[in-house]
């Protein structure tokens, strides 16, 4: 008797389930075709998904769960800002991409999002690819997405970074000098001022004497910034570079700290005062027969750093060394500082200066790219 209800019941329970299953097959079908979503972007009983809740589904987050966002650069300095507007241009760029195939370890940024549950979401930003979890997307558009968060990364990069010690480096007079006191207090100030620019300048080469603001973070990291000029700087975090611009002269307050060296005429570095170079091409090296960094149809200030970049190198060289050169020259620097007319004769791995030889390998080829890249860009 214990067996036949027992059978009976077990026969009803199969049947129960079987109508079940029948009856859900078609939802089954249209679920089994959707993406796997996170417990976050389950619909909501009181609405469907949309706008950007609905367009956030795909990457496996609720854009309206988002409470804040981190940006985390290549070298590992971390960016804290609210989550608008930047999350909504993001997904506006991000749902214009399409999956791929095709995996990268390349990653210029990281960035998390932070549910209100305070639950991470993981963000890898490259130059052709976006990874989100273990899923990769790839579209013509991916060039916008990072330079999008470039510049949110730029415009907050030096007003976030916890600075404990600036020192200051003169690379070209080889002089550091820690600041202390009001100076630190200043500088400070002056980098969290600084207007960030979206598009790079013209200018990249240094001027004289070349300033370098080296920033320790928490005795974690150092972070250099480059004076290129009196209110242009420069700072790289991995492969990236951003520029910003000052509202006035920061080179009265480095002065103060580190004071120029007034070279004599036959050091090389005395070549720093120089008001015109000439560069003449003694083979078919260079794209014309004659570079003049100088003249008024020239920008002032680009074509001095762009001297200063080439006597840099000279000042590199290394005298009585004994190397032999060829016979010829390849270039000819021709240099006026004030009155004086100064002709430096360029070799494959050294120069002569004043009668004098220096050796500096690769020196002809340094300029020569240098210049190449001038004129391609």
């Amino acid at each position: 008797m214990k067996k036949t209800l027992w059978g009976s019941a077990l026969l009803g329970i199969m049947l129960a389930l079987t109508s079940f299953v029948s009856g859900c097959s078609d939802d089954d079908s249209a679920t089994n075709q959707m993406e796997p979503l996170s417990k976050n972007t389950v619909q909501d009983q009181k609405g469907d998904l949309s706008g950007n809740e609905a367009m956030s589904s795909r990457f496996l987050f609720d854009a309206n769960e988002v409470d804040r966002l981190t940006i985390i650069t290549e070298d590992g300095s971390e960016i804290n800002l609210e989550k608008e507007p930047l999350l909504t241009e993001m997904l506006g760029i991000m749902d214009t991409l399409t999956t791929s195939a095709t995996p990268s370890t390349s990653f210029d940024y990281t960035i998390v999002l932070w549910t209100v549950h305070d639950e991470p979401v993981v963000m890898q930003i490259g130059k052709d690819v976006l990874k989100v979890g273990d899923t990769y997307y790839e579209g013509n558009t991916m060039v916008l997405l990072n330079d999008l968060v470039k510049k949110y990364a730029g415009n907050l990069y030096l007003k976030e970074l916890n600075i404990d010690r600036v020192m200051i480096s003169a690379r070209d007079l080889g002089k550091t000098k820690q600041l202390s006191g009001e100076s630190f207090l200043n500088m400070i100030e002056i980098l969290r001022n600084a207007q960030y620019l979206e598009k790079p300048p013209r200018l990249r080469d240094p001027l004289f004497p070349y300033y370098v603001l080296e920033l320790d973070i928490g005795g974690k990291q150092i972070v250099e910034v480059d004076v290129l000029s009196p209110t242009l700087l420069s700072v790289a975090y991995g492969e990236e570079h951003s520029y910003y611009q000052l509202n006035d002269s920061i080179f009265g307050s480095l002065k103060e700290q580190i004071s120029l060296i007034d070279y004599t005429p036959h050091h090389v570095k005395y070549l720093f005062k120089t008001n015109e170079l000439r560069i003449v091409d003694l083979g078919d090296s260079l794209p014309v027969g004659e570079i003049v960094l100088a003249g008024e149809d020239t920008d002032p200030l680009e074509m001095k750093a762009l001297t200063h970049s080439f006597v840099r190198m000279l000042s590199e060289g290394k005298r009585n060394s004994g190397v032999s050169l060829e016979e010829k020259p390849s270039l000819m620097l021709l240099f006026q500082v004030n009155d004086e007319k100064l002709q430096v004769p360029v070799f494959r791995n050294g120069f002569i200066y004043r009668q004098q030889l220096y050796e500096r390998e690769g020196i002809f080829d340094d300029i020569l790219n240098h210049i190449k890249e001038k004129y391609e860009n």
